[in-house]
């Protein structure tokens, strides 16, 4: 999956530990990015792809386009609420539906019923970055319009059940819930979000990491645990963030090989079957240091 919001730009630089965190107030800044003529060629396609009859762009790809576009000031308020407006044709409101909250993963589904629930989870993951890093460039329409689509998604990111052992999207979900809970003020979210956590550390503790050193799903799960250590509010959350981080990096790093560009020895989930590498590698750890992604 293409990412064109620049998450690569943002995880490196977290890595790297030069984002701030003020003593008094968190700092949420957007990361620059390093090929902005690529940057803009991605959104006029995708720009294009959301006004074919049936749109060919995922709903989820919408929350990092619209992540790039206001970045990039690629299109208008108007044109914002449009994109918002679209993807909540996707949200089920019905509240007597099966899968009521969540979101279709594309374009033509009816019924009520999502099947796969991770949906929801990963449209908010990127979304939720719009309202820490642009609010204040939103019209009032355009920020009602987000706010009544995070209003449903949380309701649906509540009802849809995670095993822990599901670690991509189990922790996807801790940083969802404590996000919409701080932006929102919601403390059942925000609980429920610290509680989640702590359940999926005691796990990681006693069995360690189910998806372990797994190409395709340890990129995301360091995006979503340096999500909660730099955007969290609270001070003990960003500190456990930290501590996961680290685990699972040291653990990354003693089977990465450079020199190949891959994990070496035995993982977890791949579905890059031909060369044994997929996201982890080719757009985290290649380019962090200093290979292409």
């Amino acid at each position: 999956m293409k990412k064109t919001f620049p998450l690569l730009c943002l995880v490196c630089t977290m890595l790297q530990g030069s984002f701030a965190i003020a003593q008094n107030a968190m700092i949420y800044k957007a990361p620059a990015v390093q090929n902005e003529t690529e940057r803009k060629a991605n959104l006029q396609r995708q720009w294009k792809a959301l006004h074919e009859t049936i749109p060919q762009i995922g709903v989820r790809d919408c929350f990092q386009f619209l992540l790039d576009a206001i970045d990039t000031r690629f299109i208008t308020q108007d044109e914002f609420k449009w994109t918002v407006d679209k993807v909540m044709t996707r949200v089920i409101t019905d509240s007597t539906a099966p899968s009521y909250g969540n979101m279709y993963w594309g374009w033509t589904e009816t019924g009520g019923d999502v099947g796969d629930g991770n949906n929801v989870e990963f449209c908010l993951q990127y979304g939720l970055l719009i309202k820490l890093f642009f609010n204040d460039r939103l019209s009032e329409a355009s920020k009602a319009s987000l706010d009544n689509l995070f209003e449903f998604a949380g309701r649906g990111a509540l009802r849809y059940p995670v095993r822990v052992s599901y670690t991509n999207i189990y922790i996807m979900r801790v940083w969802n819930l404590i996000a919409l809970g701080q932006i929102y003020h919601k403390p059942r979210l925000l609980e429920e979000g610290k509680q989640a956590f702590d359940v999926w550390l005691k796990h990681l503790a006693q069995n360690g990491n189910r998806e372990y050193d797994s190409p395709t799903y340890c990129g995301v799960d360091l995006e979503s645990l340096l999500f909660l250590k730099y955007y969290a509010e609270d001070t003990m959350v960003r500190k456990k963030a930290a501590d996961a981080t680290n685990f699972l990096l040291t653990d990354l790093c003693a089977h990465y090989n450079k020199k190949g560009g891959f994990l070496a020895g035995a993982h977890s989930r791949d579905y890059n079957r031909v060369f044994g590498r997929d996201l982890l590698e080719e757009s985290y750890f290649n380019p962090f240091l200093g290979g292409a992604d």
